[in-house]
């Protein structure tokens, strides 16, 4: 994503990109990252029915299953890394144009296993809470926790800009006003808040 924007706009015309990871780089050059995330995720769910992968051992327990991601979220890329053992699945893997119909595919046993990040999934279980069973299914994870950070520029104007950031994520969060935010967002909640805040 990052790539595609900077296409556009050469570096030195953004002040910062609301997206990136801690300690990114762009082709050779680094960006300055606040102290606070602007997003926390546990990251990519898998939900499966609990009868459909019996015992999870992470990647591997997608051998032979049918995969469903949405369509343009870059979801099914986290199985990349897995393209040698999962080559077959990744490549016959169904893109739903929604959410909430990729779930009901594994819920009608037409898909085993749904691949999103997980604040889309719980949207997506919300959607379809009166038919969706709790105890039937189960969500493991791919990979570890995410923050998501505001990219600066590496000049005096960039550090500023972070310092500036951070104090004004500390003040929105003691003030109760980041919470407010994330519950009335609809695919956030508290714990999407960096739990770095809370250290304070």
């Amino acid at each position: 994503m990052l790539d595609s924007v900077l296409q556009k706009r050469p570096v030195g015309w953004l002040d910062f990109f609301p997206r990136g990871v801690k300690d990114e780089s762009y082709k050779g050059y680094t960006f300055i990252t606040p102290k606070y995330a602007i997003w926390y995720t546990e990251g990519i769910a898998i939900l499966f029915k609990k009868n459909t992968i019996m015992n999870w051992d992470g990647a591997s327990s997608l051998k032979g299953k049918r995969i469903v991601s949405v369509r343009k979220t870059g979801h099914l890329r986290e199985l990349d890394m897995y393209k040698e053992e999962l080559s077959s699945e990744i490549e016959q893997a169904h893109e739903s144009p929604t959410h909430e119909g990729a779930l009901q595919m594994v819920m009608t046993d037409r898909m085993d296993v749904y691949i999103s990040s997980i604040e889309f999934m719980k949207g997506a279980i919300q959607a379809q809470q009166e038919a969706f069973n709790d105890e039937e299914y189960h969500i493991e994870f791919l990979g570890k926790p995410k923050k998501f950070y505001p990219l600066f520029q590496q000049t005096e104007r960039g550090k500023q800009l972070a310092d500036v950031f951070d104090k004004g994520m500390q003040q929105l969060y003691q003030s109760g006003q980041l919470h407010i935010w994330y519950e009335e967002s609809l695919y956030a909640t508290l714990e999407n808040i960096d739990p770095t805040l809370m250290e304070q």
